[in-house]
């Protein structure tokens, strides 16, 4: 938001087509699927398509790709222009699908999941990946985590 501030619109969208590049790149890389962007977020899943019920599997899957998406942002784009993204997880269950009106059909998903998901991300710090509680619970023997966060108040979710 700052850098969109003190740029011109032709500007942060050069720089976020060169981010968004990285992320798709990183999607493959890791068997990740991208589902959209919007304005300055990008949101993907695992486990939708091929469809895996494997929960552990897929927030190992996407905490890795996650890492590595931060890393490669932060080498090919944000560290000499000053920027940190934020990354947000959460797991469970979404209902997948398309909408399609009278034109440009379009594949989502819609959930619960999705908005503790977007929470984590818009109440995480810069530079790192803020999960749920869920996430790391399930994930906490095979992934180092360097903050203890606070609990946060997600609108319809609770603590």
């Amino acid at each position: 938001t700052r850098f969109s501030s003190i740029h011109t619109p032709e500007q942060v969208i050069q720089v976020l087509i060169k981010i968004f590049n990285i992320i798709d790149n990183q999607c493959a890389a890791h068997g990740v699927e991208k589902i959209e962007t919007i304005g300055d977020a990008y949101m993907a899943t695992v486990g939708i398509s091929p469809k895996s019920d494997d929960m552990k599997k897929n927030i190992e899957m996407m905490l890795d790709f996650s890492l590595s998406t931060l890393e490669a942002i932060q080498l090919g784009v944000a560290s000499h222009l000053g920027l940190k993204v934020c990354i947000g997880i959460h797991c469970g269950p979404v209902i997948p699908g398309v909408i399609s009106g009278d034109s440009k059909p379009h594949f989502d998903v819609w959930g619960g999941t999705v908005n503790v998901a977007s929470r984590m991300e818009s109440t995480g710090l810069p530079g790192y990946i803020h999960v749920s509680d869920r996430v790391y619970q399930i994930s906490r023997d095979h992934f180092e985590y360097s903050h203890e966060c606070k609990k946060i108040f997600v609108k319809g979710k609770g603590k």
